[in-house]
């Protein structure tokens, strides 16, 4: 018996878990962004690597405080999976995707090989479907190495974290893989994907600019491919009627009598309809918005109903002059399409070409109608991202 006792407990410590194939961090190569590119029949994949020792912000003065443990690698194959599978041979130590925060595209896989790209890059299972996702026309080395201010952690650049910034001033939305794969997969979806460059021409040091990531355009993404893009003045419109999580953006008021004011629009609520009259679609547009006046000049005789008055009819000229121009271009930045295509799916599958290319030119804005409500801003306003 007492035998018996003794093999049980012998035997026991092998039911226990244990950590004897775990690894330390430092012996992992962890993957926190990558980028695509389709070049000469081939695709070329970039993997960003950081050290995870030197993520957080360093204490103390630095002459170069730009400078963090950051490489990038390059692999190129005839798929996907064999250009990274390029990667491995050179890595060192074993390199996992599980981490992957960014993903940037370039703009010939935008044109020609969306879907093939994603379809190669889900297979494996490591990749994540919660990563921030980017299309540039520059080279993506660039984009992956670019730095932050102040010596910040190499996480903290838009490419990781756009968020934050897109809430103090709503340029350009973000959007997620899974989003991207959705609206591919969905034959009457347009999906606006930001544009991300790294030429940077704002700051420096050392009197010299440094290369920082920024959201400069949209690609509009439909059937599968990229249509085109649109940036500046040409996002106006669609900012107030199609960004999703729109939080604030400046309007610029100026009359030539009572002077110059600074509104800052936020809370937009529009409303879209649409009827259909011998293969025209008839649109009407009618947004619901909120402007708080966070500048006046300070010799200004402009009065609150007159700042009411030029931004009403400022956001009406920006949304009609937008969808006019981005028409032209087959650039549905308004998503009216996705709309016909889930309200009235029998018209959708009516109108020719409906499955092959955007059918924005069979759209009309008939009616733009602009409500604001202008409030006056003051210091309890601040918010703190």
């Amino acid at each position: 018996m007492k035998l018996k006792k003794a093999l049980i407990l012998l035997l026991l410590p092998l039911l226990l878990g244990g950590c004897w194939d775990s690894k330390e961090v430092q012996s992992i190569n962890f993957v926190t962004a990558m980028g695509i590119d389709y070049v000469h029949h081939n695709y070329v994949v970039y993997a960003q690597i950081l050290d995870f020792a030197n993520l957080s912000k360093q204490e103390g003065p630095s002459d170069s405080p730009q400078e963090s443990a950051l490489v990038i690698g390059r692999g190129e194959g005839s798929s996907i999976l064999s250009a990274i599978n390029q990667l491995y041979p050179t890595s060192q130590q074993q390199t996992l995707w599980t981490h992957v925060k960014a993903v940037v595209l370039s703009k010939s896989v935008l044109d020609t090989k969306l879907s093939e790209v994603f379809n190669g890059l889900f297979r494996s299972g490591e990749m994540r479907y919660t990563s921030w996702v980017y299309g540039t026309d520059e080279d993506i080395s660039s984009i992956l190495s670019s730095k932050t201010l102040l010596n910040h952690s190499a996480l903290s650049t838009n490419l990781f974290d756009p968020v934050r910034g897109y809430y103090q001033l709503s340029y350009v939305p973000p959007i997620r893989v899974i989003h991207l794969m959705k609206g591919i997969r969905e034959p009457g979806s347009t999906v606006l994907l930001p544009a991300i460059s790294s030429s940077n021409k704002t700051w420096t040091m050392n009197n010299k600019l440094l290369s920082l990531s920024s959201m400069n355009g949209l690609y509009v993404i439909s059937k599968g491919k990229s249509w085109g893009r649109a940036e500046g003045e040409q996002l106006d419109g669609a900012r107030y009627v199609n960004f999703d999580g729109f939080k604030q953006f400046p309007l610029e008021i100026n009359d030539p009598v009572q002077g110059k004011a600074v509104v800052y629009l936020t809370k937009p609520k529009p409303k879209i309809t649409l009827a259909e009259s011998r293969g025209v679609i008839h649109t009407s547009i009618e947004l619901g918005i909120t402007g708080k006046i966070n500048e006046i000049d300070h010799n200004s005789g402009i009065s609150k109903e007159k700042i009411k008055e030029l931004s009403r009819s400022k956001i009406k000229q920006q949304i009609i002059r937008n969808f006019e121009l981005c028409k032209d271009k087959d650039l549905d930045l308004y998503g009216l399409e996705e709309i016909l295509y889930r309200r009235n799916n029998k018209l959708w599958k009516k109108l020719p070409g409906h499955g092959q290319r955007p059918i924005i030119r069979r759209f009309e804005l008939d009616q733009v109608a602009v409500n604001i409500n202008v409030e006056d801003s003051n210091s309890y306003n601040l918010k703190l991202f």
